[in-house]
């Protein structure tokens, strides 16, 4: 059995999580280290910049997409 850490919850890390999740066996662990607990859309960011879209808009909570596919 596999212990996988992930750094980072941005536009790399989450996808590389969910992919391993996805291709390993449930015994695997896979666990997902972050400063920030909600991702936030990078790209979009200067949409919030330029007032046309609230920060709130690009952004969702890390916990519960992280625990509905088992990943810690």
């Amino acid at each position: 059995m596999a212990d996988i850490v992930v750094i980072g919850a941005g536009l790399g890390g989450l996808p590389t999580a969910y992919e391993l999740r996805h291709l390993l066996p449930q015994p695997h662990q896979v666990t997902v280290i972050s400063d920030a607990s909600t991702f936030t859309f990078i790209p979009s960011l200067p949409w919030v910049a330029l007032g046309l879209t609230a920060l709130e808009s690009i952004q969702i909570p890390l916990e519960p997409q992280l625990t509905s596919r088992k990943i810690g």
